[in-house]
């Protein structure tokens, strides 16, 4: 994948892209991005499109360029379902809670109670990591 050459992820430039056979939940491409700095991720390819840049940034700027992009079509679905502004807020808590219900749950089937396991600072589980628990294998129903 050359568009990505010479180009950053964060603050460590892109080495290499490959495709890989695995998919998102939703069946959306992924990727391998092997970095400068000696890492590799496994990442959806549209984490990699929002989140390359041709200059190196750091990681608040990179958290912005992948997550805006999940706000806009958060946003077209409340649009889309025509939401009424009183209720954005309400709908946004209980996302919330559920989202804390389910990381709950999920710590109670690893480990038997709850635990905060999931709130290191550097924690970089996703939701997938949790549905995976919680399902047989974290596959869209």
């Amino acid at each position: 994948m050359d568009k990505f050459k010479n180009k950053y992820f964060g603050s460590s430039k892109i080495s290499s892209v490959e495709k890989i056979k695995e998919k998102t939940y939703l069946g959306n491409d992924k990727v391998s991005v092997s970095l400068s700095n000696g890492t590799k991720k496994v990442i959806p390819l549209e984490m990699l499109v929002n989140g390359a840049t041709p200059e190196a940034g750091d990681a608040t700027k990179l958290r912005n360029l992948i997550c805006e992009p999940i706000a806009s079509k958060l946003m077209s679905v409340l649009i889309d379902s025509e939401v009424i502004l009183f209720d954005i807020h309400h709908v946004i808590r209980i996302l919330g809670e559920s989202v804390e219900r389910s990381k709950d749950r999920a710590n109670s089937k690893l480990w038997g109670k709850i635990v905060n396991v999931f709130e290191a600072p550097q924690d970089d589980r996703t939701l997938l990591d949790i549905e995976k628990v919680l399902t047989k294998d974290g596959k869209k129903k």
